[in-house]
């Protein structure tokens, strides 16, 4: 093979991992743009529709799959089995 029909065997290659990587990603990020444009559209139809902030932030976090649970309260707080009061 000459130093040419290398090169383009090469390049193309590298072009169809390019491509094979990228579609997954291109994937990815519109799910993430087309999310977050749904959850834009819930909060402004909920401002329409009268919800306070609180309200709005309680239901759009309870729709998340990792929401963080609430912090613990002093009462509740223990340590090493005792509770610290």
């Amino acid at each position: 093979m000459s130093g040419d029909q290398i090169f383009w065997i090469c390049l193309a290659g590298i072009i169809g991992v390019t491509v094979i990587a990228g579609i997954p990603l291109v994937g990815l990020f519109w799910r993430k743009i087309i999310r977050d444009l749904k959850s834009v559209e819930l909060k402004l139809a909920m401002v329409e529709r009268g919800y306070s902030a609180e309200e709005i932030e309680r239901i759009v976090r309870a729709g998340e799959p990792d929401a963080p649970a609430a912090a613990p309260t002093p009462d509740k707080i223990e340590l090493a089995g005792q509770p610290v009061s």
